[in-house]
């Protein structure tokens, strides 16, 4: 049988449920995978500073390191959290968690094949990172539609879990945030470097950009060239960007000051690189989807942690403690009341 362990003996042979305390399980494995992922990140952000600082030479550490030793670890993580939200505190029997994951996996393979037709291209890294990204989602939402079933019906099923329930469910949809941006914008991001005068246009993504003027201005300590270029989505005009080469007086520095349409689902970027011509410029265009994801979902899962831990249970616990007394004998054989 499925789920079942076979046990011999004077007996003879005989089937048992296998039962295994899952959730602690997981739990362990998703903090050994989160502090091995925030080691490597740390490592690949300050090995090559301290090299620098103790001049053994320059090394430079980017982005094809970090996907190849964070992105199995984040996916791992993701993938036992999923399973970790179905299963239960101190016994978990396999067939049923096996039966239990059944559609919540089928609904999550459909829902990211959709994503993968939606943007246009298929990877297995992307298939793993959005496949990853909802099913933790999946996940939560189906524990919330179990954890609200109630006589009484599901509002007060919902209104009866604690804050930490919810801290949990932010933290989980923080981690599927994350995950959701880092995968797309990794994957489906779009970076051109064009020459463009007045007048062109360049299409990233569905956007089509249009080189529409070049102009000069002054600030309280530097001059700048900026130009204006409208995008366009679908042939309806959706944002006006103004990005600067800002020269400023004090050292004679040069900076550029791109300008950014975000959006909760993509951020259209436009940067002025080098004049080429009289009226020609080096211009760089940057779709981003999903890149605020990254940000809003660290924040949900900050907030998940504070909500979590305003939790009126553990502020009962403590509160108890601190009037806690222990009547403890003194060297003379008298009582006296200790606050612990």
């Amino acid at each position: 049988q499925p789920g079942a362990l076979c046990v011999s003996g004077a007996g003879g042979a005989r089937a048992l449920p296998l039962r295994l305390p899952l959730p602690e399980v997981f739990l362990l494995f998703n903090n050994v995978l989160l502090v091995s992922a925030t080691a490597l990140v740390g490592i690949g952000t300050l090995y090559p500073l301290v090299l620098d600082y103790l001049e053994m030479g320059k090394l430079s550490i980017g982005e094809p390191f970090f996907n190849t030793t964070f992105s199995p670890l984040a996916v791992a993580t993701g993938l036992l959290l999923g399973v970790g939200i179905f299963s239960r505190w101190k016994k978990t029997d396999g067939g049923w968690l096996a039966r239990k994951l059944l559609w919540p996996l089928a609904l999550s393979t459909a829902i990211t094949a959709a994503v993968m037709i939606g943007y246009g291209g298929f990877t297995p890294w992307a298939f793993l990172g959005v496949f990853t990204a909802v099913w933790v989602t999946v996940a939560t939402f189906w524990d919330i539609w179990d954890k609200s079933s109630s006589r009484n019906g599901r509002l007060y099923g919902l209104r009866r879990q604690s804050r930490s329930y919810w801290g949990m469910v932010l933290g989980h949809l923080g981690v599927a945030m994350v995950m959701a941006g880092a995968t797309i914008v990794s994957n489906y991001g779009i970076e051109r470097d064009v020459r463009m005068q007045p007048g062109d246009s360049a299409m990233v993504g569905d956007y089509r950009i249009v080189f529409t003027d070049i102009g000069k201005r002054e600030g309280p300590n530097y001059t700048s060239e900026y130009g204006s270029f409208d995008v366009y989505l679908d042939g309806k005009q959706v944002s006006e960007l103004h990005p600067e080469k800002r020269n400023y007086t004090v050292g004679m520095s040069m900076m550029t000051e791109a300008d950014i349409d975000a959006g909760l689902f993509r951020d259209v970027f436009v940067a002025i690189g080098e004049r080429i011509s009289d009226d020609a410029w080096a211009i760089r265009v940057q779709y981003k989807p999903l890149v605020r994801w990254l940000w809003l979902g660290a924040l949900v899962m900050a907030l998940g942690g504070f909500l979590a831990i305003a939790d009126k249970r553990y502020r009962i616990r403590v509160s108890k403690e601190k009037e806690a007394k222990v009547i403890q004998p003194d060297a003379s054989g008298k009582t006296a009341e200790v606050t612990s």
